[in-house]
């Protein structure tokens, strides 16, 4: 049984990475899924609708009806009884959490946890929730070595934590963008041109304002054409209009060498990064897990570079593509693009990355064998 924050079907990184997991265990497992919003037609796949909310974070504006799907969602899983659940996001596993500290669900459910965020980001009291709560945890899974690394090390001072397995199973970005990639042939930049992508959700830690910083320094700096590529990811009407003065801004400047697309699906998605020489990712120090669009410009033989955003920087795997201003971004994407050997064999490291490292087979792979072992041990407990 998976249980998610937010609707699979609304934009999101942990949304898509949810859908390749369930898209795949349906195929060895009965599946269920707990979302927010509407249900998903599939015939084998349960999804359980249990708030017309496409969001929690939007539900727990409402305390009653929260409360109240709090309360439904203790219902469904004694009514299913599944062996393991599995927790996408933050407030899902506060409250399948507290459902087994106070009783409410059976003793034997197994417990397993996604950590999409970087364990250096929260805060000292949200922090102190997490180790509350992760008592009644079995399995904390992350995406990559380093947020393993950090999350293991803030437990070690509780003895439950000797009882809790850590494990790394890293994110993919799924067989749309695979199957694309081997139908991608590798190629230099057009002397001339050098065609730049920025992809994301609209928020103050995904650093936008240094994404127009980095092309407009390129610019200046580069005497050829700069093109340039957005792709926003917009959640609410204040984040959309943001988004489209940042979009005015960027046309001012760049006029028809700019494209800027708001919520675009993920299928659009593939032919994008397939458009751009490389890919840039601006998010603040210290903010993301991992960085699942690096995974999918890479798989499209873009070169990636990225800020010391945390994972992000494990995700890219070569530090002389980690830069800290929009003058260090522009000296390496300059230096890439005088040097075409060595920008075709740094497309050749990032796609190889991704078909070793973050493949969906690796994903799926990792994921089957931690259920399989789970549910033997449950078999094991209860004979």
């Amino acid at each position: 049984m998976f249980i998610v924050d937010n609707n699979l079907e609304t934009v999101g990184g942990e949304q898509e990475s949810t859908k390749i997991i369930v898209s795949n265990m349906k195929k060895h497992h009965r599946v269920g899924v707990i979302q927010p919003g509407p249900a998903i037609d599939d015939k084998q796949t349960a999804y359980f609708e249990l708030t017309e909310q496409t969001r929690l974070k939007h539900l727990i504006k409402k305390p009653l009806q929260f409360l109240s799907y709090i309360n439904k969602v203790r219902k469904l899983v004694n009514k299913q009884k599944p062996a393991v659940i599995h927790s996408q996001a933050q407030v899902s596993f506060f409250i399948v959490s507290l459902l087994k500290f106070l009783k409410m669900i059976p003793k034997s459910t197994t417990l397993v946890h996604t950590e999409r965020g970087l364990y250096s980001k929260y805060s000292f009291p949200i922090k102190l929730i997490f180790f509350f709560f992760m008592r009644q945890l079995d399995v904390l899974v992350t995406t990559t070595n380093h947020n393993n690394e950090l999350w293991e090390k803030g437990l070690s001072r509780f003895s439950y934590s000797k009882n809790l397995t850590f494990r790394v199973i890293e994110n993919t970005a799924g067989e749309l963008f695979e199957k694309a990639s081997q139908e991608t042939e590798l190629e230099n930049a057009a002397a001339d041109t050098i065609k730049v992508g920025f992809v994301g959700r609209y928020c103050d830690w995904k650093n936008w304002p240094l994404a127009e910083e980095v092309v407009q320094n390129l610019k200046e700096r580069f005497s050829g054409d700069v093109v340039v590529f957005m792709a926003v990811g917009c959640l609410d009407e204040k984040s959309e209009k943001e988004t489209n003065q940042m979009f005015e801004r960027m046309t001012k400047t760049f006029g028809e060498n700019f494209t800027g697309i708001i919520n675009a699906p993920l299928s659009e998605m593939s032919s994008l990064y397939h458009k751009v020489d490389y890919y840039i990712l601006t998010s603040n120090p210290g903010t993301e897990s991992f960085g699942r669009t690096l995974v999918e410009a890479m798989s499209k033989n873009t070169i990636v570079l990225t800020t010391p955003a945390g994972g992000a920087e494990e995700v890219v795997g070569k530090q002389a593509n980690v830069c800290h201003t929009a003058e260090e971004f522009t000296d390496t994407i300059l230096a890439y693009h005088e040097n075409a050997e060595e920008e075709i064999l740094e497309k050749q490291r990032g796609l190889s990355r991704v078909q070793t490292t973050y493949s969906t087979y690796n994903n799926v792979s990792k994921h089957r064998s931690l259920y399989q072992e789970e549910l033997a041990a449950t078999t094991v407990h209860e004979g």
